[in-house]
């Protein structure tokens, strides 16, 4: 791999061979979908009497998410909510913004976020160490798009109307 663009920030010190940028791309919200909107999320232990399915692959939710009553390991976003949707599963663990995004693209109405997120994480590019060089001015250029409001116009572009459902 050559790059990523949204890593957690600090998993560089388990990943030798990558390198992360300085200044977060974002910030991630790793919640809960569910069809049960009495379903009460307050922390990972929450989740333990349910079924639960998340992404084979994010380290977070796989060092978080342990000895629950079941656990779904899928391969794409897709299926952990057809999973969620044919009533096969309890609660996907997932990020936020994408989550919403899927929701929308699935016509999965009966789907929605409870509880409050099971961790907020800043997210980083992530660069092979071979490109270690290109990080300072990859940087530069992240934080002065963010200073000119080019960040934020983007967002609000392309989240924003995800967050006026």
């Amino acid at each position: 791999m050559d790059a990523d663009f949204s890593l957690v920030k600090g998993i560089t010190r388990r990943l030798k061979n990558l390198v992360q940028m300085e200044e977060p791309m974002f910030q991630r919200d790793f919640v809960v979908f569910s069809k049960n909107p009495q379903m009460q999320i307050e922390n990972w232990d929450s989740l333990k009497p349910y079924s639960v399915a998340f992404m084979n692959g994010w380290k977070i939710l796989e060092w978080n998410i342990k000895n629950y009553k079941s656990i779904t390991k899928a391969s794409s976003p897709q299926q952990l909510f057809k999973l969620l949707a044919n009533d096969r599963i309890d609660a996907v663990v997932y990020a936020k913004y994408s989550g919403l995004y899927l929701l929308q693209q699935m016509n999965l109405q009966d789907i929605s976020i409870v509880g409050k997120p099971l961790a907020s994480k800043d997210m980083c590019v992530v660069l092979n160490k071979k490109h270690a060089a290109l990080v300072p001015e990859l940087d530069r250029i992240l934080r002065e798009m963010k200073q000119d409001g080019f960040y934020q116009q983007a967002f609000d572009q392309t989240i924003g109307p995800l967050l006026a459902q």
